[in-house]
């Protein structure tokens, strides 16, 4: 599904307006379609930056910076994984905004 993430990524940002934000979130734990496609599209899109959520969630951890031999962009830090709980799914989530 990483192609189809990127593909979905790209188009997305195409027909967002400068100073729009981009919400990309997954119901799925893999890298290969969280943070992966987000560093790829960061290297791609000197107008794209993300920015931190501030979500008060104890299942709450930081995007990867690395996963299986692969080095993804520092600024995934400010990505979010929610752990599964008895209270919800987990999930991955990035805000992204476009640079004016």
């Amino acid at each position: 599904m990483q192609y189809l993430q990127q593909k979905m990524l790209s188009s997305a940002w195409k027909v967002l307006k400068p100073g729009g934000v981009l919400v990309y979130s997954t119901c799925t734990f893999g890298p290969e379609e969280n943070e992966a496609p987000i560093s790829r599209h960061l290297k791609h899109n000197d107008d794209a930056l993300i920015e931190q959520i501030d979500l008060n969630i104890p299942e709450r951890m930081s995007g990867l910076k690395s996963w299986d031999g692969a080095q993804f962009h520092p600024d995934l830090k400010h990505a979010i994984r929610i752990m599964p709980s008895e209270y919800m799914e987990g999930f991955f989530v990035c805000r992204l905004r476009k640079k004016t």
